[in-house]
């Protein structure tokens, strides 16, 4: 493996990692909005739900950070992601104001999973 594949695969990595550590900041931020969609959308749980997300992403967040099972984490955070992307983020559903810019986010996250994939297969030996 050479230097610059070496380098550019823990940037990803790490950097991905990081990224999602952060988010869990705003998800806290967020807590009233999250339960409000929660308990719009009839979800069972919503306090398992929302702490055991929070873990999941925390400690396969961390796990890509510190190299622990890298190819399992990137894995489960492309899980996470997809889950949270599908249960929360109905642009079909959306107004018509809303749809676009909705669908730009789904999208997005959806892209997120497949950088979460590259990142897997990076380190699947």
């Amino acid at each position: 493996m050479s230097l610059l594949h070496s380098a550019l695969m823990s940037t990803a990595r790490i950097g991905t990692g990081v990224v999602f550590l952060v988010s869990i900041l705003w998800d806290f931020k967020l807590r009233p909005h999250i339960f409000a969609t929660m308990a719009e959308r009839k979800y069972p749980a919503k306090l398992l739900l929302f702490f055991g997300a929070t873990a999941w992403k925390a400690i396969a967040s961390l796990a890509l950070i510190y190299r622990v099972y890298p190819f399992w984490a990137a894995l489960l955070l492309c899980a996470y992601v997809f889950v949270v992307n599908v249960l929360f983020h109905h642009f079909w559903l959306s107004t018509q104001s809303q749809r676009e810019l909705s669908a730009i986010l789904f999208l997005t996250r959806l892209a997120t999973c497949f950088g979460l994939l590259s990142i897997a297969a990076a380190y699947h030996y």
